[in-house]
């Protein structure tokens, strides 16, 4: 049996009342915006063994990019994750810069959770996300959107 080459995938969620903010507003035609966030991770599991005492995390991430409604790209920026084992307690902060060479979504927020681990557990490998907008996405063409919400997945490999 091929072991995996995943080492972690959580869950992953804002907050209620805390969306991904992006300044200006996200609209049809791609321009630079500042985006923030806190998202967090939840059930957190170890496909391979390798980070067995990471359970939840705090992810926190402020960059810039050019964004529509569909893509960023042109992400420049860092996100830290504050990470805690099952009994809550804190193990330690990794750093993660966002790159965008790798993106597999066209959600404008999982640019920023998508790139290198550089430092703390989990350094040397690889983030990805996936969220859906719980936030309509409705009117962004039309009216632009400045905050999402939403729930998904993050992996590290």
């Amino acid at each position: 049996m091929k072991a995996s080459a995943t080492t972690l995938t959580c869950t992953a969620g804002t907050a209620p009342g805390r969306p991904v903010t992006f300044q200006p507003s996200i609209g049809l035609l791609p321009r630079a915006v500042e985006a923030r966030g806190t998202v967090y991770l939840g059930t957190c599991t170890s496909p391979n063994g390798r980070a067995t005492r990471l359970r939840t995390g705090r992810l926190i991430f402020d960059g810039t990019a050019t964004a529509s409604c569909a893509s960023a790209t042109g992400v420049s920026g860092q996100a830290r994750i504050a990470w805690y084992n099952a009994r809550g307690r804190y193990v330690g902060t990794s750093v993660l810069r966002a790159d965008t060479s790798s993106l597999t979504s066209s959600n404008p927020a999982d640019a920023f959770m998508t790139g290198a681990i550089t430092s703390g557990p989990l350094a040397g490998r690889h983030a990805s996300a996936q969220a859906a907008p719980s936030s309509s996405l409705t009117n962004c063409a039309l009216q632009g959107v400045s905050s999402l919400s939403g729930t998904g997945r993050m992996t590290i490999s």
